[in-house]
């Protein structure tokens, strides 16, 4: 339960504002946990705090990721729908 806990940690950063501790909760998450269950989502949010902060290349990448490591899933496509979102910030 320990993964879990961590990740309710990041979330709770997050919705707490301090998107810099949860950026850095969600890095540890994916580092820490690959292949766990809750990647997918953890990857999207942290993709949605990498926007937050306008850091728009890690928001593409971290998303063309979940696209890559979970194709046909319904997480591939929310990540394909904020990477379309993302894409109109990038220059």
């Amino acid at each position: 339960m320990f993964p879990e806990a961590q990740l309710g940690k990041a979330y709770c950063l997050e919705a707490k504002g301090d998107l810099e501790a949860a950026k850095t909760a969600f890095e540890a998450f994916a580092t820490t946990y690959p292949g766990h269950i809750q990647q997918a989502t953890a990857s999207l949010s942290l993709a949605r705090c990498y926007e937050q902060l306008e850091q728009w290349d890690l928001a593409r990448t971290t998303y063309e990721g979940v696209m890559v490591d979970h194709a046909g899933s319904p997480w591939a496509e929310a990540a394909s729908e904020g990477l379309e979102y993302a894409k109109g910030f990038l220059k």
